[in-house]
Parts: structure tokens; sequence; C-alpha cells
């Protein structure tokens, strides 16, 4: 198996089979907390024009994903260690739901498929997340549509006020979750 880097962020794992152990995942760790927008990711598909796209990935705590969507294709998530929240909105930006996603020893859910054409943004939670996403490929960077009512990544203060707002909101809503779950009991 061989590493080849194609940015400071992405590296395909080449080879008839792709084996992967703990050495490789704290090597990827390493290689995130080194990149400059806190990330990595080792692609086990042989390249982006690949039907299907399998990717591991480790995002910071430092890491922003500015909200997109693809409208043709359809992910998952699997949390192989860490914790992370991912927000989905409505196409005018409202936060429509909250997943939170843990590893299988925090008890918590740790896969997680989002319904299509959905923007979607991911808030690490510890201080780094190792996650295993599959696609459908190809890989075509103008199908991915950024949302315009989110910050650039360029944007360092208008990211920290973004952060304030989804974490409140996700207090708001947990806060309500109580409410909602007796009322609709009676």
């Amino acid at each position: 198996m061989k590493l080849i880097q194609e940015t400071p962020e992405v590296y395909y794992l080449t080879g008839s089979q792709v084996l992967l152990e703990k050495k490789n995942f704290d090597q990827l760790i390493d290689l995130a907390f080194r990149s400059k927008r806190q990330r990595a990711r080792y692609c086990t598909h042989q390249n982006k024009g690949s039907n299907l796209h399998e990717m591991f990935e480790v995002f910071t705590r430092q890491t922003y994903l500015r909200p997109l969507k693809q409208e043709k294709k359809i992910y998952s998530f699997h949390i192989i260690q860490g914790a992370v929240d991912i927000y989905l909105f409505s196409n005018a930006g409202e936060v429509t739901d909250v997943i939170s996603l843990g590893d299988f020893q925090s008890g918590k859910t740790f896969y997680f498929r989002p319904p299509a054409n959905t923007y979607r943004t991911l808030l690490t939670m510890t201080d780094f997340v190792l996650y295993h996403e599959v696609t459908t490929g190809p890989f075509q960077k103008e199908d991915t549509i950024f949302a315009h009512w989110a910050p650039q990544e360029n944007d360092t203060d208008g990211i920290g006020q973004f952060i304030l707002q989804l974490h409140a909101n996700k207090i708001s809503r947990e806060r309500l979750m109580p409410l909602q779950r007796s009322s609709a009991v009676d």
C-alpha cells in the first residue's frame, strides 16, 4: 500500500487491497493537526472518477466546514473516534436538525446517513474526530454548493459568530426536547 499526497489535506492509499491499522490513523491525526485548515483525509478509492468514494477523515476542534450540499449525492458517516455534531439546514439557512454522533464506546449514535440534497456542517466536540465517510462518485467540484448564508473560510470573525449561533441553537433544542416529548404523550 502506497500513500500519495494530492493536497496538504488529501492522501490516496493505493494498491489492490487497502489495510489500515492504528498507526495509520495516528499519522492521519497528526497530519490534520499540522494542516492549515485542521483536517486530513485518506481516500481508499482509486481516484475522483470512482463510482464509490470511501474516506477516513480527521477534523480537529478548530476545523470549520462551510455548510454545503451536493444535490446528486448520498453520504454516510461512521464515527471511529471522538464526537461531532452534524447540523442540517434548510435552503434558507435555518437549522432543521442537530445529530450528535460519537464513537461506539461512547454509547451515542455512531452512524448517520443524512437526507439527500441537504445543507450540512460538522462541529467537532472533542479534540478531534476520526470518521469514515462513504459517498457516491464521481467527484466534480461544480456539484458542491456552498451556503451563501454562511461565512466563507477566510472570515474568522464571521465563523466565530456562526459557531456560537449553532451552539446556542443546539442548547435551545435540548431544552425544548423534554417539553415536546411530554406533550406528545399527553
